[in-house]
């Protein structure tokens, strides 16, 4: 047999690294750091990049000037990894999609960021063992992810990786064998060498299922699954988490109770689910998940002035009846404004909220009724301002965190949609609001005992900062509204200070299902108004000098009433000094016709002023069900009305029975001269 010679040896060699092609094509360049300096031992490492396929290559480090000479074959696309060498505080980075042909293609210098070591250790939160082969994934400020080799823990659980000098994110990735959930480690501002020390991942479960169409039981591949934690709705780290080609996934969650979400990919005109309340004591599969067939919900988003597009705007999608949000896919508005969503076939309502840089305000459009792909054209949003401050607890100016912000035009009282205007870990908040007038709330949560804050009137012509709003410690009144048929639900709460007048802000003052209510009052003596819903044939009941010293439990019972009497909105008479008009509603609670004796009365707390506006009105009201709405202007007297500007001012009126004079209901409403 002839001998191969030592040539023909080292030919096949290079068939068998290109089995492709013969080395046809060479790549050049020089890496260099941030002083244009050569970077020696750079570790080479190449794939192809439509494939992802290891490319071996001969000189695969850089030499002692930092420069880099090798072949690939030719005609083909190829990300380039320059890995730094160990102990330099340089940055490694990958070029993609390098394009070669055949001959010598020149990268040129490239350059290497200047970084720090950012190192750490990895344990277990449950007796702090050592957790070995977690990986870490690095993105920067923009959301790229940074090159960042030899990025898993070691035996000892340490780690040690160079990154840039910005405000970076680390996610932790243990093994799913090791049954940990992954932690991200966000706003990490770099600056210098910085050692995190030990950082703890929680046990926990896996967490499994298939997701199919509901129709036909296809299962559905890339669905993107999200789990949040359903206590405080903080969202738990699932990497890889997407459904594979069978329509299965399996994610790794703490244990405890959690939300599952469902974002099937555009393409497959299904419509997102939200599955909550899933108890995760250990492995836990949820079993197979249908998803309905919906249709495409689309338009373009522009501003009302130019009607240039908005691009990046975030879309929300929720059910017309319950509220319950939809989850939906790739629902940003693109470069040309653009937006598509799939949402189900039926009501829904869909909030546009731009980004708060472009200024503009967001919006609401409510029960659309999807019956089939639908376009809603051009959505025009209005420019705005930004409304911002910071809310502290006036006790010891500690932050207030959660606390809802609500924002409202002060002539209309439209609410402004506002999405994201909970106060943060600092406690602070931003949102953009129209330019005018608005009045602005602030609503800590119930548990905080804080006194909500109400402004009115803050006239807004540019970005405006509140400062610090500073909530007092409040008290909690509580108790169950009854009525003669048992517990009262939807019964709403007003309070008013009983010298002033002044109205207290009390969110959320509605009784429950089962008659329950609770809010928070300061210190003080108040007026309060029970009011049921208009037409339960129950009376308002009026509470006056109402004491709060602390916490008070009261149960307010509501009385059968006959007639059920509303003040709506009052508005000034144009052209008139003293002249407003209130619309006053009467439903009669009975199937007979009855006779009733309405008395207005003017009520300036503050001056301590009550006075009656004209003379009794006698009226005959029809039987059950019949609304009668009035809208008769009423004059202020001049005795209530001397430049009473801003003072606030009541209209009373109170429903008597004609024959007996017996008080069967009653309201009262404030409103201010303006």
């Amino acid at each position: 047999m002839r001998k191969m010679s030592s040539g023909c040896v080292f030919l096949v060699a290079l068939l068998v690294i290109f089995p492709r092609a013969l080395l046809a094509a060479t790549i050049t360049g020089m890496v260099v750091d941030p002083g244009v300096a050569g970077v020696p031992d750079v570790k080479i490492d190449v794939q192809v990049s439509s494939s992802g396929d290891p490319v071996a290559i001969i000189n695969d480090t850089t030499d002692l000037n930092g420069v880099f000479s090798f072949a690939v074959p030719d005609d083909d696309t190829y990300d380039i990894f320059l890995e730094a060498p160990v102990g330099v505080r340089l940055v490694s980075t990958i070029l993609e999609g390098v394009s070669v042909t055949t001959g010598t293609s020149s990268l040129g210098q490239v350059q290497l960021l200047a970084g720090a070591l950012i190192e750490g250790h990895v344990a277990r939160l449950a007796g702090g063992a050592a957790v070995e082969s977690v990986n870490l994934d690095v993105n920067d400020s923009g959301g790229d992810r940074v090159y960042t080799p030899g990025d898993t823990t070691d035996a000892s659980g340490d780690f040690a990786v160079v990154v840039p000098m910005d405000t970076i994110s680390i996610n932790l990735i243990p093994l799913s064998a090791d049954r940990l959930v992954s932690l991200r480690v966000s706003n990490l501002i770099v600056v210098a060498d910085t050692n995190l020390g030990v950082i703890s991942l929680e046990p926990g479960a896996v967490l499994s299922g298939q997701v199919v169409a509901l129709v036909g039981g296809i299962p559905v591949a890339d669905a993107d699954t999200d789990v949040d934690r359903s206590s405080d709705g903080s969202r738990v780290e699932t990497p890889s988490d997407n459904t594979d080609g069978s329509g299965f996934f399996s994610v790794i969650v703490p244990l405890t109770t959690v939300d599952l979400t469902i974002e099937p990919a555009k393409d497959d005109r299904l419509v997102g689910i939200v599955v909550p309340g899933i108890n995760v004591a250990g492995d836990t599969d949820v079993g197979v998940i249908q998803l309905q067939a919906g249709a495409l919900l689309s338009g373009r988003i522009v501003r009302s002035s130019g009607g240039t597009a908005v691009v990046g705007a975030d879309l929300d999608v929720d059910d017309f009846l319950t509220g319950v949000k939809i989850p939906t896919a790739g629902d940003d508005s693109d470069s040309s404004g653009n937006f598509s969503v799939v949402v189900p076939i039926q009501l829904v309502n869909l909030t546009l909220e731009p980004l708060t840089v472009d200024r503009l305000v967001a919006a609401e459009i409510l029960a659309i009724d999807v019956q089939g792909d639908t376009n809603l054209g051009d959505v025009s949003l209005d420019g705005g301002a930004l409304l911002f401050g910071r809310v502290l607890r006036s006790s010891d100016s500690s932050p207030v965190v959660g606390a809802d912000t609500d924002s409202a035009d002060s002539f209309s009282g439209a609410s402004v949609v506002t999405p994201g205007d909970d106060s943060n870990e600092n406690g602070e908040f931003a949102v953009v609001v129209p330019l005018g007038t608005v009045e602005f709330s602030v609503e800590p949560a119930l548990s905080e005992r804080l006194v909500s804050f109400r402004e009115a009137g803050i006239d807004i012509a540019g970005d405006t900062d509140l400062g610090s709003i500073m909530l007092n410690d409040g008290f909690m009144i509580s108790g169950v509204v009854q009525d003669s048929q048992g517990v009262a639900p939807s019964v709403s709460a007003e309070a008013y200070f009983a010298a002033s007048g002044d109205r207290v802000h009390i969110p959320q003052s509605n009784s429950g299902l089962d008659g329950s209510y609770s809010f928070i009052l300061p210190a003080g003596t108040f007026d309060l108004k029970w009011s049921p819903p208009l037409g339960q044939g129950t009376a308002r009941l009026i509470v006056e000098d109402f004491v709060v010293a602390g916490d008070v439990v009261f149960g307010p019972v509501l009385a059968d009433s006959t007639m059920s009497v509303t003040i709506g909105a009052i508005g000034h008479v144009a052209g008139t000094g003293s002249n407003y008009r209130p619309v006053i509603s009467l439903l009669n609670n009975t199937a007979s016709r009855q006779r009733i004796q309405a008395i207005v009365q003017a009520d300036v707390p503050s001056r301590g002023i009550l006075r009656d506006i004209g003379p009794p009105i006698n009226k005959g009201i029809p039987s059950t069900g019949t609304v009668v709405s009035g809208s008769a202007r009423v004059r202020i007297p001049g005795s209530v009305n001397p430049n009473f500007l801003g003072i606030p001012i009541f209209i009373r009126i109170k429903i008597l029975d004609q024959d007996t004079l017996a008080l069967i209901d009653e309201d009262f409403v404030e409103f201010e001269i303006r």
